[in-house]
Protein backbone atom coordinates (compact mmCIF):
# COMPACT_ATOMS: atom_id res chain seq x y z
CA UNK A 1 0.00 0.00 0.00
CA UNK A 2 3.08 2.37 0.98
CA UNK A 3 4.13 1.85 -2.59
CA UNK A 4 1.31 3.06 -4.31
CA UNK A 5 0.68 6.16 -2.56
CA UNK A 6 4.09 7.07 -3.06
CA UNK A 7 4.52 6.07 -6.64
CA UNK A 8 0.99 8.12 -6.96
CA UNK A 9 2.50 11.82 -5.33
CA UNK A 10 5.69 11.13 -7.02
CA UNK A 11 3.24 11.07 -10.74
CA UNK A 12 1.11 14.22 -8.84
CA UNK A 13 4.11 16.28 -7.89
CA UNK A 14 5.06 16.48 -11.04
CA UNK A 15 2.70 18.14 -12.48
CA UNK A 16 2.29 20.21 -9.68
CA UNK A 17 6.02 21.17 -9.41
CA UNK A 18 5.75 23.05 -13.14
CA UNK A 19 2.79 24.55 -11.82
CA UNK A 20 4.05 26.14 -9.19
CA UNK A 21 7.07 27.15 -11.82
CA UNK A 22 4.64 28.71 -13.60
CA UNK A 23 3.05 30.36 -10.73
CA UNK A 24 6.55 31.94 -10.06
CA UNK A 25 6.64 33.32 -13.35
CA UNK A 26 3.49 35.01 -13.54
CA UNK A 27 4.49 36.64 -10.26
CA UNK A 28 7.79 37.74 -12.54
CA UNK A 29 10.70 36.27 -10.25
CA UNK A 30 11.95 34.96 -13.25
CA UNK A 31 15.39 33.56 -11.23
CA UNK A 32 13.11 31.83 -8.96
CA UNK A 33 10.98 30.16 -11.91
CA UNK A 34 14.58 28.90 -13.43
CA UNK A 35 16.04 27.72 -10.27
CA UNK A 36 12.73 26.01 -9.63
CA UNK A 37 11.96 24.23 -12.79
CA UNK A 38 15.96 23.33 -13.23
CA UNK A 39 15.99 21.76 -9.40
CA UNK A 40 13.23 19.36 -10.08
CA UNK A 41 14.45 16.47 -11.68
CA UNK A 42 10.91 14.70 -11.78
CA UNK A 43 9.06 17.38 -13.85
CA UNK A 44 8.26 15.73 -16.79
CA UNK A 45 9.76 17.88 -19.65
CA UNK A 46 6.57 19.52 -21.60
CA UNK A 47 7.19 22.43 -24.31
CA UNK A 48 5.59 24.53 -21.46
CA UNK A 49 8.58 23.30 -19.40
CA UNK A 50 11.43 24.66 -21.73
CA UNK A 51 9.00 27.84 -22.83
CA UNK A 52 8.79 28.70 -19.27
CA UNK A 53 12.52 28.13 -18.69
CA UNK A 54 13.62 29.97 -21.70
CA UNK A 55 11.36 33.13 -21.38
CA UNK A 56 12.60 33.40 -18.04
CA UNK A 57 16.14 33.37 -18.81
CA UNK A 58 15.11 36.16 -21.62
CA UNK A 59 13.35 38.22 -19.28
CA UNK A 60 16.49 38.48 -17.63
CA UNK A 61 18.30 39.25 -20.49
CA UNK A 62 19.98 35.68 -20.46
CA UNK A 63 19.49 35.13 -24.55
CA UNK A 64 22.12 32.83 -25.12
CA UNK A 65 20.78 30.31 -22.61
CA UNK A 66 16.66 31.62 -23.74
CA UNK A 67 17.30 30.05 -27.37
CA UNK A 68 18.83 26.72 -25.65
CA UNK A 69 15.44 26.36 -24.26
CA UNK A 70 13.44 27.95 -26.78
CA UNK A 71 15.07 25.16 -29.39
CA UNK A 72 13.56 22.46 -26.94
CA UNK A 73 10.20 23.25 -27.00
CA UNK A 74 10.48 23.90 -30.78
CA UNK A 75 11.49 20.31 -30.92
CA UNK A 76 8.62 19.00 -29.41
CA UNK A 77 5.97 21.35 -31.62
CA UNK A 78 7.06 22.49 -34.71
CA UNK A 79 3.46 24.23 -34.57
CA UNK A 80 3.65 26.85 -32.07
CA UNK A 81 4.10 30.26 -33.47
CA UNK A 82 4.70 31.36 -29.55
CA UNK A 83 7.77 29.22 -29.73
CA UNK A 84 9.40 30.70 -32.64
CA UNK A 85 7.95 34.43 -31.92
CA UNK A 86 10.37 34.58 -28.39
CA UNK A 87 13.12 32.87 -30.36
CA UNK A 88 13.33 35.09 -32.82
CA UNK A 89 13.02 38.04 -29.99
CA UNK A 90 16.26 36.60 -28.25
CA UNK A 91 18.08 36.25 -31.40
CA UNK A 92 17.23 39.88 -32.49
CA UNK A 93 18.51 40.49 -28.76
CA UNK A 94 21.51 39.50 -29.38
CA UNK A 95 22.44 40.79 -32.57
CA UNK A 96 21.51 37.91 -34.60
CA UNK A 97 18.87 39.86 -37.27
CA UNK A 98 19.46 37.24 -39.74
CA UNK A 99 17.73 34.69 -37.91
CA UNK A 100 15.59 36.20 -35.97
CA UNK A 101 14.27 37.23 -38.88
CA UNK A 102 14.12 33.29 -40.05
CA UNK A 103 12.13 33.07 -36.91
CA UNK A 104 9.26 35.41 -37.23
CA UNK A 105 8.55 34.05 -40.81
CA UNK A 106 8.13 30.81 -39.32
CA UNK A 107 5.56 32.76 -36.56
CA UNK A 108 3.67 34.18 -39.37
CA UNK A 109 3.11 31.20 -41.24
CA UNK A 110 2.22 29.85 -38.34
CA UNK A 111 -0.38 32.82 -37.24
CA UNK A 112 -0.64 35.25 -40.00
CA UNK A 113 -3.31 37.16 -37.93
CA UNK A 114 -0.45 38.20 -34.95
CA UNK A 115 -0.01 41.67 -35.14
CA UNK A 116 2.78 41.83 -33.19
CA UNK A 117 5.01 39.16 -35.05
CA UNK A 118 4.84 41.88 -37.93
CA UNK A 119 5.85 44.65 -35.75
CA UNK A 120 9.06 43.01 -35.06
CA UNK A 121 9.60 41.50 -38.22
CA UNK A 122 9.22 44.83 -39.88
CA UNK A 123 11.42 46.10 -37.24
CA UNK A 124 14.06 43.39 -38.06
CA UNK A 125 13.93 44.20 -41.56
CA UNK A 126 14.13 47.74 -40.74
CA UNK A 127 17.84 46.82 -39.06
CA UNK A 128 18.61 45.18 -41.83
CA UNK A 129 17.66 48.12 -43.95
CA UNK A 130 14.99 45.95 -45.87
CA UNK A 131 12.67 49.63 -45.85
CA UNK A 132 10.34 48.20 -48.00
CA UNK A 133 9.76 44.82 -46.54
CA UNK A 134 9.83 46.73 -42.86
CA UNK A 135 7.00 49.64 -43.67
CA UNK A 136 5.03 46.49 -45.73
CA UNK A 137 5.09 44.80 -42.16
CA UNK A 138 4.09 47.57 -40.24
CA UNK A 139 1.24 48.62 -42.11
CA UNK A 140 0.09 44.79 -42.37
CA UNK A 141 0.22 45.19 -38.65
CA UNK A 142 -2.13 48.32 -38.68
CA UNK A 143 -4.52 46.64 -40.75
CA UNK A 144 -4.49 43.61 -37.95
CA UNK A 145 -4.58 45.82 -34.70
CA UNK A 146 -3.95 49.63 -34.83
CA UNK A 147 -2.79 49.21 -30.81
CA UNK A 148 0.57 47.35 -31.62
CA UNK A 149 2.31 49.70 -33.40
CA UNK A 150 3.19 53.45 -33.19
CA UNK A 151 2.00 54.99 -36.36
CA UNK A 152 4.27 57.73 -35.84
CA UNK A 153 7.04 55.29 -36.11
CA UNK A 154 5.56 54.33 -39.86
CA UNK A 155 4.78 58.19 -40.83
CA UNK A 156 8.75 58.74 -39.99
CA UNK A 157 10.24 55.80 -41.65
CA UNK A 158 7.90 54.80 -44.28
CA UNK A 159 7.71 58.34 -46.29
Amino acid sequence: MKFFIIIVFSFYSSGDYLKKGINKYKKGKYKKTITFLLKHKKIIKTEDYYFYIGNSYSLINNNINAITYYDSAIILNLKNDRNFSERGLSYFLLGKNKKALEDFNKAININPTNSKYYVNRGTINYDLENYEQACLDWNKSILLDKKNINLKMIETNCN
